[in-house]
């Protein structure tokens, strides 16, 4: 099967869907198809074999990301199936390119962007920001019609968009990203410890995108409480803002971004990870850490909710909640044992190889039924109509 990935972020971007999306390559590829990953150039990134960067500029109001230019030059012309995972330029192109080559179009929504809309365009007058969720919907709408099958790694969101678009959508799966578990296993966090000078005792933190959504001023809020340290990796628009919220704090400490070989040592020297976000889609980060040992302290909001299993691999608050939030950690100190061995256990589910076998069934299923829609749609020849003309009778002379 040939596949044709479209993606409006990729290396070297560091993020949820390039990692989601450079997994998924791996082991589609493991599995005998042949993977191509279309998504806006970068400079500062050489791509590898099957992936196909395409002319892009800057995206002012996000800085580090490109918008693609769409171009059907380098698109490989006999593709099985298009699969998006964004809803940028990126998007439209994939589009084009299904209707082009008369195959089917899979997207997996990985982030609600309206929920993002005003952080990264940011628009002080009430009436401009309708406008602009208006003319996202309407959008979305279209993208969303054009689509053989949805998928998303958090239930509520197929919910959210069920109940948005009802009828329109043709099929919506939950699909979950799955991570690499043969990457992401316990090892010594001491070593990360002492490299990076951080001090003996407790330890609890977090690793991503630093935004507003992810509200990491609980997380430093409730430093003031615990006794221990407080790790904080990652970057992002608002990590000037939360350095200021956390001045004065000496156990809340930022570390930035660190290379990704260090994340395993990162998670396992964590007695807790703490996942204060109120818009995941799956929070792969919790996953993760979870395969290394680590059970997670979460928002009770939106794909957490499922993902973080009580008791299993980590414990719930409600978002804003310094008080539940304490409990929660508490009870994953009290229940440390038995939690390591259950998130080990709990994320094997969601293994790369398993994964990639679930995606092509997905991409299997689809096709048949694309195939079975064009079949039923094609419009059949009218027998030619056999006009016999009478026969000629001989006159008499």
């Amino acid at each position: 099967m040939k596949i044709g990935i479209f993606t409006d972020t990729y290396l070297p971007q560091i993020n949820g869907v390039t990692f989601t999306l450079i997994q998924w390559k791996k082991e589609l590829e493991k599995l005998g198809h042949e993977v191509f990953v279309y998504y806006p150039e970068d400079e500062n990134y050489t791509p590898k074999k099957g992936e196909v960067p395409l002319p892009s500029f800057p995206f002012v109001f996000y800085k580090g990301y490109n918008i693609g230019i769409p171009s059907f030059k380098r698109i490989e012309k006999d593709l099985d199936i298009v699969h998006l995972n964004g809803i940028a330029t990126m998007a439209d192109l994939g589009l084009a390119v299904a209707r082009k080559q008369k195959i089917p179009c899979v997207l997996t929504y990985h982030t609600p962007p309206d929920r993002y809309m005003y952080e990264i365009l940011p628009v002080d007058n009430a009436i401009i920001q309708d406008a602009l969720k208006v003319a996202y919907y309407k959008y979305e709408k279209e993208l969303i019609k054009r689509c053989q099958l949805i998928t998303s790694p958090s239930e509520e969101i197929i919910e959210l968009l069920k109940e948005r678009w009802g009828k329109l959508i043709k099929r919506a799966v939950f699909f979950s990203n799955g991570i690499d578990t043969e990457f992401f296993k316990e090892t010594d966090g001491e070593v990360f410890r002492k490299d990076y000078k951080i001090p003996a005792g407790r330890i609890i933190g977090y690793t991503g995108r630093h935004s507003i959504e992810k509200h990491l001023e609980d997380l430093i809020a409730y430093a003031d409480k615990f006794k221990g340290t407080v790790l904080i990796a990652g970057e992002g628009p608002q990590t000037e803002n939360y350095k200021l919220i956390a001045k004065g704090k000496k156990n809340v400490w930022f570390l930035g971004f660190f290379p990704r070989e260090r994340l395993c040592q990162f998670y396992s020297l964590l007695d807790v990870f703490v996942m204060p976000s109120t818009a995941e889609t799956e929070g792969l980060v919790v996953l993760e850490a979870n395969s290394c040992g680590t059970p997670a302290v979460g928002a009770n909001a939106m794909a957490l909710k499922s993902t973080i299993r009580e008791g299993v691999n980590g414990y719930h608050y409600e978002p804003g909640d310094l008080k539940g939030l304490d409990a929660a950690v508490k009870r994953a100190y009290a229940n440390a044992e038995s939690l390591k061995r259950s998130s080990k256990e709990f994320v094997q589910d969601c293994s790369g190889a398993k994964t990639a076998k679930r995606l092509v069934k997905l991409y299997e299923e689809t096709i048949a039924e694309y195939k079975k829609e064009k079949a039923r749609k094609k419009p059949r020849k009218l027998a030619a109509l056999k006009i016999r003309l009478p026969k000629k009778t001989k006159t008499k002379k």
